[in-house]
């Protein structure tokens, strides 16, 4: 490889570890807000711009097909076909840059709300979880996540205890002989039947409906061969079960900026979000 290929690789490097680093950045910055929708207002006034040319290039082609149709052009010096023509390309360069602008806008939105739906999460497990414990664990979440929250509350206030979500262990592999263990497992296969059978029903429909809850605890730091380790596991759960996984928590005493990064990303298409809780905002 030339020196110079070397050196342009090298930069690349450089600039896709400064995103990743400012994606870091903007999952916990608290101008996070401000900046998505200062984005996404410059996007819209961009529209709204091209709109208004767009509007006007399709009046113009209207006033010249109609002339053309009343055989107006008969009567001008030139023929009217080359400007529609001219004019009809011009729309269709504005539309397309349009269409840019609107997808682009459509991704800032959706990184918009994925990243307010992860903080939101976060800030309500947080909030919720009185302890660093796997029953105050599963309180938090139905306390916090929407899609399961009200069937998982009625689901735990209908048991004396929640223990079949709790040192959930499957799929041994024979090359190791271990076994894949989570914490806290909330999905459709661990419920059991309770007395009263439609929150038993309920949260089954929800769990099937949204996917599975897993938390793990971690003593000391999260770094990113723990976030690897996770990622690991959930993804032998889910070649296993089949269930996709829409929320996995992580909960350590701290984490390093890798960590978040790693989490922020999952390359499973089936994982949903990936949380780290930080056990510093959690009472020991």
């Amino acid at each position: 490889m030339s020196a110079n290929g070397s050196n342009k690789k090298n930069d690349e490097d450089k600039n896709k570890a400064n995103n990743n680093n400012n994606d870091v950045l903007s999952s916990e910055s608290p101008t996070l807000a401000t900046r998505y929708a200062h984005r996404a207002a410059t996007l819209v006034h961009s529209i709204e711009k091209n709109s208004y040319l767009i509007i006007g290039i399709i009046i113009a082609l209207f006033v010249l097909s109609t002339l053309d149709m009343l055989g107006v052009h008969e009567i001008l010096p030139f023929s009217l076909d080359p400007v529609i023509t001219v004019f009809s390309a011009g729309s269709i360069i504005a539309l397309s840059y349009m269409l840019r602008l609107t997808i682009k806008s459509k991704r800032v939105l959706e990184n918009w709300a994925d990243v307010f739906e992860r903080n939101s999460i976060a800030a309500g497990i947080n909030i919720s979880m009185g302890s660093r414990t796997r029953e105050e664990a599963v309180r938090a979440i139905a306390e916090t996540v929407e899609e399961i929250g009200s069937q998982l509350r009625e689901y735990i206030s209908s048991r004396d205890n929640y223990n079949e979500f709790f040192d959930i262990a499957f799929g041994k592999d024979t090359a190791t002989a271990t076994t894949t263990q989570f914490d806290i497992v909330i999905d459709k296969d661990n419920l059991k039947p309770t007395e009263n059978s439609s929150s038993y029903q309920d949260l089954k429909l929800a769990l099937q409906k949204y996917g599975s809850v897993i938390v793990n605890f971690v003593s000391g730091t999260i770094d990113a061969n723990t976030i690897l380790y996770f990622y690991n596991l959930l993804s032998r759960y889910i070649s296993i079960t089949k269930n996709n996984v829409s929320l996995a928590l992580i909960i350590g005493d701290n984490a390093t900026s890798d960590a978040f990064n790693l989490a922020l990303h999952p390359k499973n298409k089936k994982i949903g979000y990936m949380i780290i809780i930080e056990r510093p905002l959690l009472t020991p």
